[in-house]
């Protein structure tokens, strides 16, 4: 039998810092320096410009009792772990406006995760406080410190997060890389194969929506071949041919991002396709998706409910469908499988005598049922 844990690399930290070209560890001091910082620096003296802020550094008048005071010039940030705030546009504009509101009573004060065996100390959170206090050209700020290991940072990393939505998906994934998960390395092997990947910072194409995507791959209902196989021996087909699918269908946007609550519900259609219509090939399935593009069909109304548009994107798809939604596997299935017959009784083209109808009592049943399988009308 195939060795489970052999999917996970010895030294994970280093291979998940490779994987997605992070960085080396570095202290806020190195960080100071970057030019990412410094752009920042400008970007909050022009936010501060004419106002006067209040101190941060009377700690005595918030709090009875105070911690020792600690250098933050020391304190070591790894994106393996952490968030790169200082990347994304929406984050720096959050860490100006937290360092021109601070205020140490509502902040409270940090725990710096220090490594066994050595004097690194480590923020697994705070991460934007600090950077507040830079800016503020606060150097020192009362704070605890907790003992850990290399190997438990990144479970130090994910316990602040276990009942908090304050974490993206995409950190919670890279962290349990880091972690050595088997359910998320089984996961990374595909978008490896695949030529994708999940970290936005990484080289594109983007596969978003983590949660979709998760489903797609692990819900059980929709990967009935997949049960009882170890991470190792998955090969997540539907998945796959979901994102090939995507590729032949968007080949442009595809190059860039793939919409994890597309490919959800592609999973679920060729779930509920396959056994009785499809049988392995997709190619009608890109055809029908291709046709539901062109606008003649009138399958779908514009905003204005009269103008006909096409499905030419597959937001279309999920947004106006309702892909999203809670019944996200019969919402997909079903209004697929409609326009499919819409598109099949088309006599302008030759899909009736090539693309078989769909029978309507499994289509209509998906108003109550979670799966069901799509059939054919029966010709005889």
């Amino acid at each position: 039998m195939t060795n489970v844990l052999s999917i996970v690399p010895t030294d994970t930290r280093q291979t998940v810092r490779d994987m997605f070209a992070i960085q080396d560890v570095q202290s806020l001091e190195e960080i100071m320096e970057s030019e990412a910082f410094t752009t920042l620096q400008e970007e909050f003296a022009n936010a501060a410009e004419g106002l006067i802020l209040d101190p941060i550094d009377n700690f005595n008048d918030h709090f009875v009792q105070v911690p020792d005071l600690y250098d933050l010039f020391k304190v070591k940030l790894d994106f393996v772990d952490q968030r790169e705030r200082l990347k994304d546009p929406k984050y720096r504009n959050e860490i100006i406006k937290m360092a021109l509101n601070f205020k140490p009573k509502f902040a409270g004060f940090p725990v710096f995760s220090r490594v066994k065996g050595t004097t690194d100390d480590y923020a697994q959170d705070w991460q934007k406080r600090l950077m507040a206090c830079l800016l503020r050209g606060l150097q020192y700020y009362p704070a605890s410190i907790v003992k850990t290991t290399i190997d438990e940072l990144s479970d130090d990393f994910n316990s602040q997060f276990k009942n908090k939505d304050n974490i993206e998906a995409y950190d919670k994934f890279k962290s349990e890389l880091s972690g050595g998960s088997e359910k998320h390395w089984a996961m990374q092997h595909c978008f490896d194969r695949l030529g994708v990947t999940a970290y936005p910072f990484a080289d594109p194409p983007l596969l978003t929506g983590l949660g979709d995507v998760m489903t797609a791959m692990y819900n059980p209902a929709l990967n009935s071949k997949e049960k009882g196989k170890s991470f190792a021996e998955k090969e997540f087909n539907l998945f796959v041919r979901a994102v090939g699918i995507f590729r032949r269908v968007w080949p442009q946007l595809a190059k860039e991002r793939i919409p994890g609550s597309f490919i959800r519900g592609l999973v679920a259609i060729l779930a509920m396709f396959d056994k009785n219509v499809l049988q392995g090939t997709d190619e009608w399935l890109v055809e029908i998706l291709e046709e539901a593009k062109d606008s003649r069909y009138a399958i779908l109304k514009d905003t204005d409910n009269v103008t006909s548009i096409g499905f030419d994107s597959p937001f279309k798809w999920t947004s106006r469908k309702n892909w999203q939604g809670n019944r996200f596997h019969q919402n997909a299935v079903q209004s697929f499988a409609l326009v499919w017959n819409e598109i099949r009784k088309d006599g302008k083209n030759n899909k009736s005598k090539r693309i078989p109808a769909l029978d309507e009592n499994p289509i209509l049943g998906l108003d109550n049922a979670k799966f069901l399988d799509m059939v054919p009308v029966n010709k005889s």
